[in-house]
């Protein structure tokens, strides 16, 4: 499926020595496979970093517009208070 893709694409990048940028509107999926992450709106780089930096309920709420509670492990796993 889709995971195994991008799992094989993340795997070639870091064989590779290389950057790959993938664009995703799942977090559980971007938590699962990215190190660094952007957080975008109408265009606009807001926010760039780590996991711990970027997906705070703060940004992902100006992002997104999203205003519930949520965790997020190493696992890639989201989860809603």
């Amino acid at each position: 499926g889709l995971f195994s893709i991008m799992q094989k694409l993340v795997d070639w990048t870091q064989k590779e020595n290389r950057i790959s940028v993938i664009a995703l509107h799942d977090l559980n999926l971007a938590l699962a496979l990215g190190d660094r992450f952007f957080l975008m709106k109408d265009g606009k780089i807001l926010h760039f970093g780590n996991t711990s930096q970027v997906l705070t309920k703060e940004n992902v709420s100006q992002c997104f517009g999203l205003s519930q509670e949520f965790e997020y492990f190493s696992n890639g796993l989201v989860v809603k208070k």
